[in-house]
């Protein structure tokens, strides 16, 4: 080969490494974004994971305040029926004692 030809040869080589290497760049840049998107996403998935925690304690905590409330009517509503039942049961005995239905 002539030296313009080697010339000429040198140059295309060196014009398709730059294509390659061009390309390599927009590649990683592109990388390089989807990167910063990706660390984006980690942090906001972070910060909707310590929401769900605080929220999913405080509807726990709101479920067992509601639990001892429905203990403790539970708890007068026997209390109230025990009461009922008693005093029926006194107005029968003091029904009877005074003698009943007198005819």
């Amino acid at each position: 080969m002539t030296d313009p030809e080697n010339k000429k040869l040198i140059l295309y080589r060196l014009t398709e490494v730059e294509k390659k290497v061009t390309n390599i760049d927009k590649k990683l840049e592109g990388v390089y974004g989807l990167k910063t998107e990706i660390l984006s996403l980690v942090s906001k998935l972070d910060i909707y994971h310590r929401d769900s925690l605080k929220a999913r304690e405080l509807i726990q905590k709101d479920l067992d305040n509601h639990q001892e409330r429905i203990r403790q009517l539970e708890k007068n509503q026997s209390k109230i029926v025990w009461a009922i039942i008693i005093s029926i049961l006194m107005a029968v005995i003091e029904f009877t004692l005074r003698g009943g239905l007198k005819q």
